[in-house]
């Protein structure tokens, strides 16, 4: 099996000429005006997200990238979190997933989310002390990276 490379950086050779920081009024707005208005589906803006978040994490592991766990909520975090998984795992990453509540409890875009993350049998466990070091176990070493995904 041949070895999977990482993605570069989205951002890579780029100069990024301003960044926003937003609260969570705000964010939540920017999506509402993004779905309403313009008719952007919300699971985009989750993929669009959880990529991003995903080149910052690759950035973060370093070359070769440490195992990464991910504890995702039920909601559009959660979502965000479970597409962040599927692309690091893509890129190569060791992932493990520790859900809030049981894979019936998520909604929305995180549903789907979580099937896709299940159809790539990606490693998840409720997030339990027995639940979360089962994942550990199975990331074959302590994760380099914690991501919360949870609110």
């Amino acid at each position: 099996m041949a070895a999977r490379r990482r993605r570069p950086s989205a951002a890579a050779g780029r100069r990024v000429a301003a960044v926003y920081l937003v609260g969570r009024e705000q964010a939540r707005e920017i999506d509402r005006v993004a779905t309403e208005r313009f008719g952007v589906p919300s699971i985009v803006l989750m993929e669009n997200a959880a990529r991003n978040a995903a080149d910052v994490a690759l950035e973060m592991l370093g070359d070769p990238p440490g195992a990464a766990l991910v504890f995702c909520g039920p909601g559009n975090n959660g979502g965000d979190g479970l597409a962040m998984a599927r692309h690091l795992s893509n890129a190569g990453v060791t992932v493990g997933v520790a859900l809030s509540t049981s894979p019936v409890g998520l909604r929305g875009d995180a549903r789907v989310q979580f099937e896709i993350a299940r159809a790539m049998r990606l490693p998840t466990a409720r997030a339990t002390p027995g639940g979360v070091a089962a994942v550990v176990r199975r990331l074959g070493s302590r994760p380099a990276l914690v991501v919360d995904a949870l609110l």
